[in-house]
Formats: C-alpha cells, structure tokens, sequence
C-alpha cells in the first residue's frame, strides 16, 4: 500500500487503497521536547448510490467536501488530464476506490462503463418496470400532467418527460 499527500491539506494523506488519515499530534507541546506524528484513518461518508464522500480542512478555516475516488485519482493518477475528465471506476462498484480500480476518462467512457457493468440502468431507470412506463405513456397521451405522473411512480419529471419522448436509454437497447 502506498500514501500520497492530498494536495492543499497537509494533514492527511491517501493510500491506494481508497483510505484517508489524518494527523494527529501527540506528546507535549512545548520546551522543545519532539512532537509525534499519529496517522489515524477516517469514516468516509457513504451515499445511498455507493460513492463515499469525506471533508477536508486545510487548517486556515477552509474546507472542502469531496469524494473519495477523485482524491485517490489525483493523488496516484496525477491532475485531471483534460478539463471536464471524470474518474471511472472500471469495475462498475463505485465504493471501490483502490487505484487499480480508478481511470481517467471522459463522461462518455463513464457511461458506457456503467451499461457495460449493468450499473446504469439500475441507477438511473431501474424505478419503472414496462408495465409502468406503459401507464406513464398512456395517461399522458390522455393528458394528465407529467408533474403528477412523476410525483405518483417517484420519478422526476424530466424523466417523465423523456420517457413520454421516447429518449431513455433503456428503450434504445
């Protein structure tokens, strides 16, 4: 296992594991006597989508809420190599942060990693079964309103709306 710093916040570090410490000074604290340096490893705050999410502070009253993945990918992989790069988990789990799980990639190579994996459709269309959408459909074409159809199945309303247009993925395959 390896460490890096993370840039901009001396104290913590990174492994490439996807494991983030934090200094903790010990000993005394004055008449010259050595301060020890502790590493002691942080809870990662877990979103309901699998993505863990930590804040750093930078010591100066600043901090930054950030995710796991993209620490492990500029601390191992270097700086984002074009503008709008994003980080791909290449095994499609997205709580897996090890570095060799982790690539540099464009946001289309994103998505078509997650309908390779199968992580796309369950993430993004996997709320409505056929019977559903055919409803949704139905009842529009009656005139029903898309806000009420998206409040009542527990979808957005733009996915109502691209579901009405025939634009989901999922009816593309």
């Amino acid at each position: 296992m390896r460490y890096a710093h993370v840039p901009g916040f001396p104290a913590y570090r990174i492994s490439s594991e996807g494991f983030i410490e934090t200094r903790w000074r010990t000993g005394p604290f004055h008449n010259g006597l050595k301060v020890a340096d502790v590493w002691k490893k942080m809870r990662h705050n877990e979103r309901p989508d699998g993505y863990q999410g930590v804040s750093l502070r930078d010591g100066h009253g600043g901090s930054r809420r950030t995710y796991v993945h993209i620490l492990v990918a500029e601390a191992f992989l270097g700086e984002r190599p074009f503008p709008k790069a994003v980080v791909r988990h290449l095994d499609g789990v997205s709580s897996n942060n090890k570095l060799e799980n982790l690539a540099w990639g464009t946001y289309q190579q994103n998505e078509d990693d997650k309908r390779n994996h199968g992580t796309w459709e369950s993430r993004y269309g996997g709320k409505l079964t056929d019977a559903q959408r055919d409803r949704i459909r139905r009842r529009a074409s009656n005139g029903e309103s898309q806000r009420h159809l998206a409040e009542e199945f527990g979808v957005s309303r733009p996915t109502v709306t691209r579901l009405i247009n025939g634009s989901t993925w999922k009816e593309n395959k």
